[in-house]
């Protein structure tokens, strides 16, 4: 059976072990290999291509993988009177220390910093360079299919004119094959009547498309396995920092900030 049929279930917790938690041979070799290729196909496809944008995805996933998180990685495409820019930006759930941190929350968050005169996500910033496309367009290109909370997130931002997705996601997608679904009608109908959404797994290099989609399916159990340990050791912290506070609190340590008041 194929990775995006059928329903995925995460691994039980009781596979949990510290092993889980440290690169796997498997997962180095994955991105060394991974890396080599996508050197080798930007040296040598068109730079302003499906492959080369995609490619830029694949960079951001990789970046996400190797730091601990969901391989996914996204970039938006400003087209504006014959120049292009292009900001990127990956998954941060576990390196981030916020399972919110989705890359089209990241990348979207980025474009808002820089349009607002801030410089916290500079780095983000990857290309900038003159077009032959006259088009004005802002694209979203994301490596795989966005779950609704990034849906919602790129609806309420109101800054994206088209949506490429490298590949569908049928667990927690929400865009294609009926999967809007999910969405609040008004949101459904903004979506279908406000953005062009293209899915372009056969429109790029094989190998690049079976890279999107291997980067996030073949290790997602163990990132998540990585993200249940981290919430469960938390956790553990809960109920003492919640005593610490409250002594605080009546304390008055915490009035000036409106706490602690009877």
């Amino acid at each position: 059976m194929s990775r995006e049929k059928g329903i995925w279930t995460p691994p039980s917790l009781g596979t949990l072990t510290s092993a889980d938690f440290d690169m796997s041979p498997r997962e180095r070799e994955f991105i060394t290999r991974s890396r080599q290729y996508l050197r080798n196909l930007q040296a040598h496809c068109d730079p302003f291509s499906l492959d080369f944008y995609f490619s830029l995805v694949a960079q951001e996933g990789l970046q996400a993988l190797e730091r601990g998180n969901y391989g996914i990685g996204a970039i938006y495409i400003y087209n504006h009177n014959g120049r292009e820019i292009i900001i990127g930006s990956h998954n941060r759930a576990y390196s981030g220390g916020d399972s919110s941190a989705h890359a089209e929350h990241e990348l979207l968050n980025a474009v808002d910093s820089l349009a607002g005169g801030h410089s916290t996500y500079v780095n983000r910033i990857k290309l900038r360079r003159k077009t032959m496309d006259k088009h004005d367009r802002r694209i979203l290109v994301a490596g795989m299919e966005p779950c609704v909370s990034c849906v919602e997130k790129l609806l309420n931002h109101g800054a994206v004119t088209d949506l490429w997705i490298g590949r569908a996601e049928p667990d927690s997608g929400s865009v294609l094959d009926g999967r809007d679904r999910g969405l609040h009608p008004r949101k459904r109908k903004a979506l279908k009547e406000q953005i062009k959404i293209s899915l372009l797994a056969n429109s790029i290099d094989p190998e690049l498309s079976k890279m999107l989609g291997d980067m996030f399916f073949n290790f997602r159990s163990k990132v998540y396995l990585r993200l249940q340990q981290r919430k469960e050791a938390r956790m553990e912290n809960f109920e003492a920092n919640v005593a610490r506070f409250s002594r605080e609190a009546k304390s008055g340590g915490f009035r000036r900030h409106g706490y602690g008041k009877k």
